[in-house]
This record gives structure tokens, C-alpha cells and sequence, in this order.
């Protein structure tokens, strides 16, 4: 029992001692814990005192900062009262911060957008939105109203707001420059908008960004429609496509223009509209779309349409008023040239004293009708616009002296005397229009001596300078004769307006239109008229020309003298006559026997063809108007058959028709001369010893073949080409450059019309016609661009870059002008020099 006791007892005792050892390792580890609770109790104390300062710090550089700062920054309580406002606020507001912090956000805004303010920021609270901007005008203390950019933060405990905090910046002077720009827009819009002009502006994709009211009135549908639609399918035409997709890349280009285009409205009319394009760009320059002002112009399109269609039946009624005139010309001056030309056949005949007198009369009337014929064409012809100034050397004593020796037999038989004088200023040589001065001159000492009998008719010249080359030729035409009354003296240059009475009109008769002629052709001339009469007392008419120095001497082939030298010159002549009036033909032939001239007859177009191409002739007379094949098509089969033995012989126009462009068609198929029925023999024969006599001169053929190839020509101009065509024909080289030059503007502006339509088959024919006439100019580059570019587009083959290349080539139609004149000034040089 003792030994039990003993080992329980040393059990207790080991217990112990292991707990004892236990109980000092864990009160070492204890004290151990308890010292590094110390420690980080010190390093955390450390550490809050060091953030705290840092926090302190940090306030107050935040304080500063906010109480520095620009705009108002301020907190506010759930229910909007004020509870801190930045110092900014009273410079702002003018408040104090005491009377800002009694304050509701509400008092500070303008009353008129309380209730606004209010419910805007009442729906941010209600959709539990944080951040919110919102502009809205505030009144100042003083009473100034300023606009504030506010941003406001809103923080939330749940679904209750805690507090706001809220930066607002001063932005009046942005708001008022953005209020002038949006004044500026509505009135300009206001503007389009009264000037009935619909404005939309389109995206890069087309889209519809903006419309307004008058263009969805324009086009029928409302902004959604548009907005929704393409507009190139809503609204262009099949045709407006292709002309709208042009101006669209050109747009990218950033070019602006104005275009004509048809738009389908939505009820499917067509109205024409004018659309002023542009692009526009946002802010860094780049463009974001484009804008279109566009005026509708159907109306208008309507009109000129009409117009179009009146003038065209206007053309054509003065085109049947020519044609008419031609046609009347022709058939009473045939019959009448025959008649004249007869009556001077038999003058040249050993005549008894009662037939001499009867030819006489003959010949009296024959001028008396060729006179009324010849005024009513004239008339015509100024009124048209048909007559064209040709100033050419003359000397002023020779042509006064023929007119008066024309007119001399009929004053003598109303026993008058014609006197002429030429002061010693007038040079003896001018620059003027022959045949103005010769008409001017007659019609006006014809109308002296037709109103006045046993009396006199004064002619008296002179010359007032106005530059070195350039002055006035002054010519009075003064009679003894009836006068005019002062009352009808206004009158008398009206066509068709006489001063008469039954008395003179039934003994002078007349047309009235020899004044009316006169005045038009002074003033084309460059000239005045002016008359003073007396009644009873005599008439002085004193008109002024516009007239140029002539240079050197010169031959008058008008007005020489009948010689035996110059029927020398014609004798043993080959002469083709393309005559199909029989009174005609011998009327010529009488003449040309008379000269030693041989000729040969044909009665028609294909007669003439087919005697051209047998016989080499001198020269040939073609008369316009014959059967089968007229006198043009004639001289063009001639003239254009190279193997033709005649194909460079003169050829001399014989037409009944006094109109310009008869003369201008003569010349254009490659005629040299344009002689009007009726005419004299002298006229005639004038004409063949021009021709004649300058073939007679000319230069062998082998000099013909370089005389072009002498001269310095202007780049483009192809020396060989005009050698082909005019040989040493200078002259007619020169008929063609002015008829060029006279229609080439007319001729450029029909090409950009096209342009402007993109007529593709219009172009076509355009560049097919002004190729030939290019080509006889020497321009073979170009009309071989043209006859190229014409025959891609008949076959469909043109590419859209050769399409893009067609307004450059018809530009440089327009650049042929500068050339052409500098190829005329170069062969009139040549022609004065030779």
C-alpha cells in the first residue's frame, strides 16, 4: 500500500513538473507576443499619427485648391439647401458665403426655368443617376443673368440621396455666341425658307442628315421619308444618275457648283430643279457630308422650253423668208439678167437713132427693177444680220467719179448737173467697204436726182483724223430738189417710209427703203447720218464712215478701164459654163465671143461633173440653182476628186441670191468668186481678168508645191495639208480662215451646250462636222482627234477616260483662234509682199 502511495505520488510530482515546464514555455511565449504587440502597437500609432498628417495635408491642399478654383463648386443637402460654397461663388454671384448657406439651389435660377431645373434634377434623384450636366441660366445678386455648365455628383445611401456635390462653370459668353450662330442659322434658314429654296444636307453614304420644310413640299415627303430612303432611287431619274454621280466625286474633291437636274416627286411628276452643292467638313477639317440648295425651276424650264420651241419656229420662218427671198430672187434676176444683158448685147450693134433710144430704155428699166429687187433683198439682208463689212483699198476720187458718171445720163435727162469735190485732206487711198460706199453713194445721189429737175447735185468729201492710221471720211450729198418737210424728217430713214405725197408718188414712185438701207450701212460702217432740208428748197444729206490708211498703190479691178489689153489677157481662154437658162447662156456666150474667150455649156450639175473631169478649163462658171445636181454639190464633187483635171481650176459663183450666206456656203464648198445676176459685162469681165490675171501671174506648179512650206507657220499648222488643199491659192486660203474664225464662237458654244448635257450622240455629230474644216486649216492633229474620238462614240467603244478627255479636246477648239489669226495676218503678209 506504501508502494502504491510512493508511485501515485511520483506520478503527481512528474505531473506537476511537466506542467509547470509547460505553463513557463507558454508564459515565455506570451511575454513574447506581449512584446511584439508592443512593438506594432508603437509602429501603428506611428503610422496613424503619419497618415493623419498626411490627410491634414492633403485637406488642406484640396481646401486651397477648391477655394481657388474658377467655377463654383459647392456641396447641398438631399432637399437642395446649400451646405458649402467655394469663395468663386460671391465673385460670381455676388452673394456672400453666409447668404449662399441660407439659400436653395432654386432661388439662384432664372424664375422662368425653375420648374425645368427642378424636374430635371428630380428625375436624376428618381432614376438614382450619380453624375448628371445640365446648362440653365442663374440670376446675380445685382440682377445679371449668367448661364452656368453644371456637373453634380449625387451619392446615395441605398435609394435615399445623402448629398450633392456640384461644380458649375461660368459659360454666358459660349452661350451667347452659340445663341448669335443659332440666330444666324434661323435667319438664314428663314431665308431659304422665304425664298421658296429646299435645303438638305446628305452624309458620305447619302443619308439624309437634314431636310427642311420647303424641299419635303418640293419633293412630296415628309423628313422620315427621307430620312429613311435612299435619295438617288427616291428621287433622280434613269438619267439623273449617271449626271449625279459625276457631281458627287467632284464633291469629294471638295468643288462646289451649280447644276440643272430632274427630280421625281413622290406623286411621279417631273419638276426641274438648279442645285447649288458644296461639301462640309466637321471641326479637324475632314469632310463629313455635303449640302444642297435647290430652287425649282420647272416653271421657268417651261418658258424657255417655249422659247426654245418659238425661236426654232421663228428660224424656221425666216430660214422660209430666206429660202422665199432666195427663191424670188432667183427666179425674177435670171429672167432679168437675160433681159439686161440682152439689151446690152444689142447695144454694141450698129444701131439706128429710134432703136438706140429703145435699148436705152430698155436698159433704163432694166436698172430701175434691178434697183427695187436689189433695195427689198438688202433690207433683208441687214435685218438678218446677213451683212458683213469687207474693208479693202479703194481710191476715193475714182469711186466718186464712177458713181457720178452712172448716175450722169439719168440727170441729164431731168436736166440736172452732178458736181463732185474732193478736198486735198482726204488721203488718196483708204481702208473701206467698197460695195458700202458705192450703195451709200448711190441710193443717196440717186434719191438727189430723182427729186430734183433743172437743178443741181453737189458732192463734196473730206477728212477729219482721229488716230494715226484711223479717221472719219465726211461726204455731203446736197440737191436743188423738192424737199422734205420738217414734220416727216424723222421719219424718212424708217424702211418703206417716204416723205411724199400723191404728187411724188405717183411721179418718183420707189420703195422707201434706199434711206432706211443707208443708215444701216453707215452704221455698220461705224458712222452717223444726219439730213437738213427745206421744202421746196433742196435736201443735204452728210453722213460720216469710220475708215482706215491704205497703203502704196494698189489695182482697182472694179473700176478699170475697158483695153485692149485686157481682152488680150482673155483671149484663147478655156471657159466651163454651168448655165441652165438658155437667155442666159447666150447673153454670156455673146460676151465671151466678143472677148475671144472659147466655152463650153453645160445645162446642168452632172453635165458640169462630167465636162470637168474631159477638159482642163481656165475657169468655170457655176450658176447655184440647176437641176439634177445643184451648182454647190457640183464644185464640191470638183473640188474634192484630186484626180480631177479642175480640181484647183477658179471657180466663180453665178447666183441670183444676194445673201450672205450664200456667198459664205460658195465659198465653204471651194468656190473663189461670188458674182450676183444681174451683171454687167463690165462686171464679168472684171471678174475674169482677176481670176484669169492671177493664174496668168502665178508660180509654176512647181513652185505652188512650197509656198506654204516657206512661210514661218504657227506650231500646229501642217504646211503640207493647206499645200493640198489650196495650192498657191492664197486668197482662198484666206476666204476659208475668215469664215472659220466668223463662226467659231458660234460652233464652241454649241459644243459646251452638249457638254453641259452630256450628249455623247450630239458630240458625235459636232466633232464629225468640225473635223473636215480643221483639217483644210492645216489642223491635222486635232481633226484627227476629232474623226477618232467621233468614231469611238458611233461604235459604242469609248471609254469613260476618253469620255473624261472630251472636254479638254473641245477646249482646244477654242484655242485654234489665236493660231488662226496669226495664219491670216502671216499670208497676208505674204500676199503684200509677194
Amino acid at each position: 500500500m506504501s508502494d502504491l502511495l510512493e508511485r501515485r505520488l511520483q506520478r503527481e510530482i512528474k505531473a506537476r513538473k511537466q506542467a509547470e515546464t509547460i505553463l513557463e514555455q507558454k508564459a515565455l511565449e506570451l511575454y513574447q507576443s506581449n512584446l511584439k504587440l508592443q512593438k506594432l502597437n508603437e509602429h501603428l500609432e506611428a503610422t496613424v499619427a503619419e497618415r493623419t498628417k498626411e490627410l491634414q495635408e492633403s485637406e488642406a491642399r484640396f481646401k486651397t485648391l477648391v477655394e481657388s478654383a474658377g467655377d463654383i463648386i459647392y456641396n447641398a443637402s438631399p432637399s437642395g439647401k446649400f451646405t458649402y460654397a467655394n469663395p468663386v461663388t460671391e465673385r460670381l454671384l455676388g452673394y456672400t458665403t453666409d447668404e449662399i448657406l441660407q439659400m436653395h439651389y432654386l432661388d439662384l435660377v432664372r424664375e422662368d426655368m425653375r420648374e425645368e431645373v427642378q424636374r430635371y434634377y428630380g428625375e436624376a434623384v428618381k432614376s438614382m443617376r450619380k453624375a448628371t450636366y445640365y446648362e440653365f441660366p442663374v440670376v446675380t445678386k445685382d440682377g445679371e443673368v449668367r448661364w452656368l455648365g453644371q456637373t453634380a455628383q449625387i451619392d446615395f445611401k441605398g435609394k435615399d440621396p445623402v448629398m450633392i456635390t456640384a461644380v458649375a462653370r461660368d459659360i454666358s459668353a459660349l452661350k451667347q455666341v452659340q445663341e448669335a450662330l443659332e440666330a444666324s442659322e434661323n435667319k438664314y434658314r428663314g431665308i431659304i425658307q422665304n425664298m421658296e429654296l429646299g435645303l438638305v444636307e446628305v452624309d458620305q453614304q447619302g443619308k439624309v442628315i437634314f431636310a427642311n420644310s420647303w424641299f419635303c413640299e418640293m419633293t412630296g415627303y415628309s423628313v422620315e421619308e427621307l430620312k429613311q430612303s435612299d435619295l438617288e432611287k427616291l428621287l433622280l431619274t434613269a438619267e439623273g444618275v449617271e449626271k449625279m454621280r459625276n457631281r458627287n466625286e467632284k464633291r469629294k474633291d471638295g468643288e462646289a457648283e451649280v447644276y440643272e437636274i430632274q427630280l421625281r416627286r413622290k406623286d411621279e411628276r417631273l419638276i426641274w430643279v438648279t442645285i447649288s452643292g458644296a461639301p462640309f467638313y466637321n471641326p479637324s477639317g475632314k469632310m463629313i457630308g455635303s449640302v444642297g440648295i435647290h430652287l425649282d425651276i420647272t416653271n421657268q424650264k417651261k418658258l424657255q422650253n417655249d422659247l426654245l420651241r418659238a425661236k426654232e419656229v421663228a428660224e424656221k420662218a425666216r430660214q422660209a423668208e430666206k429660202e422665199f427671198l432666195a427663191h424670188m430672187s432667183h427666179e425674177i434676176r435670171t429672167p432679168l439678167n437675160a433681159v439686161v444683158g440682152m439689151a446690152n448685147l444689142l447695144g454694141t450693134t450698129q444701131l439706128n437713132a429710134d432703136q438706140r433710144e429703145y435699148v436705152n430704155d430698155i436698159q433704163y428699166a432694166g436698172d430701175i427693177l434691178h434697183g427695187l429687187i436689189s433695195e427689198v433683198l438688202d433690207i433683208s439682208k441687214i435685218e438678218s444680220g446677213e451683212v458683213e463689212m469687207v474693208p479693202s483699198e479703194l481710191n476715193v476720187n475714182d469711186v466718186l467719179s464712177m458713181v457720178c458718171k452712172t448716175m450722169e445720163h439719168r440727170a441729164k435727162e431731168r436736166f440736172n448737173t452732178i458736181n463732185y469735190k474732193v478736198d486735198k485732206s482726204v488721203p488718196v487711198n483708204i481702208l473701206a467697204d467698197r460695195n458700202f460706199v458705192n450703195q451709200i453713194l448711190l441710193n443717196l445721189i440717186g434719191n438727189a436726182v430723182k427729186f430734183t429737175e433743172n437743178g443741181s447735185i453737189n458732192v463734196d468729201v473730206s477728212y477729219r483724223p482721229n488716230k494715226e492710221d484711223k479717221g472719219s471720211l465726211i461726204v455731203s450729198v446736197a440737191d436743188t430738189g423738192i424737199g422734205i418737210e420738217q414734220a416727216k424728217l424723222q421719219k424718212i430713214f424708217e424702211p418703206y417710209k417716204q416723205e411724199k405725197d400723191n404728187f411724188t408718188q405717183s411721179k418718183h414712185g420707189g420703195t422707201g427703203l434706199g434711206l432706211s438701207i443707208v443708215k444701216q450701212l453707215v452704221k455698220i460702217h461705224g458712222g452717223s447720218i444726219d439730213v437738213f432740208s427745206k421744202k421746196g428748197k433742196g435736201s443735204s444729206f452728210t453722213f460720216s464712215l469710220s475708215i482706215g490708211m491704205a497703203k502704196g498703190e494698189f489695182r482697182d479691178w472694179n473700176d478699170q478701164e475697158k483695153s485692149e489689153e485686157n481682152y488680150a489677157e482673155l483671149e484663147g481662154k478655156q471657159i466651163l459654163v454651168a448655165e441652165d437658162s438658155y437667155l442666159n447662156q447666150k447673153y454670156i456666150k455673146g460676151l465671151l465671143k466678143q472677148w475671144g474667150v472659147e466655152c463650153q455649156f453645160a445645162s446642168d450639175g452632172q453635165q458640169a461633173i462630167a465636162e470637168a473631169k474631159k477638159t482642163k478649163y481656165d475657169i468655170i462658171l457655176m450658176d447655184m440653182q440647176m437641176p439634177l445636181i445643184n451648182g454647190y454639190e457640183a464644185t464640191q464633187e470638183i473640188r474634192n476628186n484630186q484626180k480631177n483635171p479642175n480640181c484647183r481650176t477658179p471657180i466663180l459663183a453665178l447666183t441670183a441670191s444676194a445673201l450672205l450666206d450664200e456667198k459664205e456656203k460658195a465659198l465653204g464648198v471651194g468656190m473663189d468668186g461670188h458674182l450676183t445676176k444681174p451683171f454687167t459685162p463690165d462686171q464679168l469681165l472684171n471678174y475674169l481678168i482677176l481670176h484669169l490675171g492671177k493664174s496668168k501671174r502665178g508660180l509654176s506648179m512647181e513652185a505652188q508645191e512650197v509656198i506654204f512650206s516657206t512661210l514661218s507657220l504657227p506650231d500646229g499648222i501642217d504646211a503640207n495639208a493647206l499645200s493640198d488643199f489650196y495650192g498657191k491659192d492664197i486668197e482662198y486660203a484666206l476666204n476659208m480662215i475668215g469664215i472659220f474664225l466668223r463662226l467659231l464662237d458660234k460652233q464652241y458654244k454649241v459644243a459646251v451646250e452638249l457638254l453641259k448635257e452630256n450628249d455623247l450622240h450630239g458630240l458625235k455629230s459636232w466633232f464629225h462636222k468640225q473635223s473636215p474644216g480643221l483639217k483644210m486649216l492645216g489642223i491635222v492633229d486635232l481633226s484627227n482627234k476629232y474623226s477618232q474620238i467621233e468614231l469611238k462614240i458611233k461604235a459604242g467603244s469609248i471609254t469613260k477616260e476618253e469620255q473624261k478627255e472630251i472636254p479638254k479636246l473641245v477646249h482646244e477648239f477654242a484655242q485654234q483662234e489665236e493660231k488662226l489669226k496669226q495664219l491670216k495676218q502671216i499670208l497676208l503678209n505674204y500676199t503684200e509682199n509677194d
